[in-house]
């Protein structure tokens, strides 16, 4: 079992199962850079996540005992699903987590549902499971992603904010590990003119 978080102006973050299969191969069989090219990439993908989410275990997470994983989906107030992402806990480093593979499907980029995913799921890790920072992976080659990258990098400073390059991942893309503390997404949701006000109960 996983806690359930719900956000006041309609989100839903939950783990995913078998019954979303679907619609999270189609998203990464869509992905937005030459990481996955073939529907096997995609269904691999899926396969990863269920795996994880089958061991995933709340406590041990919280007690730092093993490096456990999910999959978990994000839900819009229509019960549709806006995003998915594949998170890594304690590989790392002790209270951290990774989070990768983030994809938005593609009928419904656009809409800021990167960001919400990243507002809930923060509330999750950071609050409920206490996590004590975040590794991201973020693809340099790509314009919106850097500008995700730079909109945090604003909000924080070069000294507690550490990047590891990464190269020849994949098809060549190049990626960037960027760590973000617990007080760095704090003060980057705080100051968010949507989500400084949002509430958040779990189940």
């Amino acid at each position: 079992m996983s806690t359930i978080i719900t956000s006041s102006n309609g989100f839903k973050l939950r783990l995913a199962t078998l019954a979303d299969k679907d619609t999270i191969i189609q998203a990464y069989d869509n992905f937005p850079q030459p990481l996955v090219q073939t529907y096997q990439d995609a269904l691999d993908k899926f396969s990863l996540g269920h795996y994880l989410n089958k061991g995933y275990n709340e406590t041990a997470v919280k007690d730092n005992n093993a490096p456990l994983g999910r999959m978990e989906v994000l839900e819009n107030s229509d019960e549709v699903i806006v995003s998915i992402s594949i998170l890594n806990y304690n590989r790392l480093a002790p209270k951290s987590y990774e989070a990768s593979w983030t994809v938005v499907p593609v009928e419904h980029r656009g809409n800021k549902y990167n960001t919400a995913h990243l507002m809930v799921s923060g509330y999750y890790n950071f609050t409920v499971l206490d996590m004590d920072y975040v590794y991201w992976d973020l693809i340099q080659t790509d314009t919106q992603i850097n500008n995700v990258d730079t909109h945090w990098k604003s909000k924080n400073g070069a000294v507690s904010t550490a990047e590891i390059a990464k190269t020849g991942v994949g098809t060549g893309a190049s990626l960037k590990t960027q760590r973000i503390l617990a007080a760095e997404y704090e003060a980057v949701r705080a100051a968010h003119s949507t989500w400084k006000s949002v509430t958040y109960t779990t189940s």
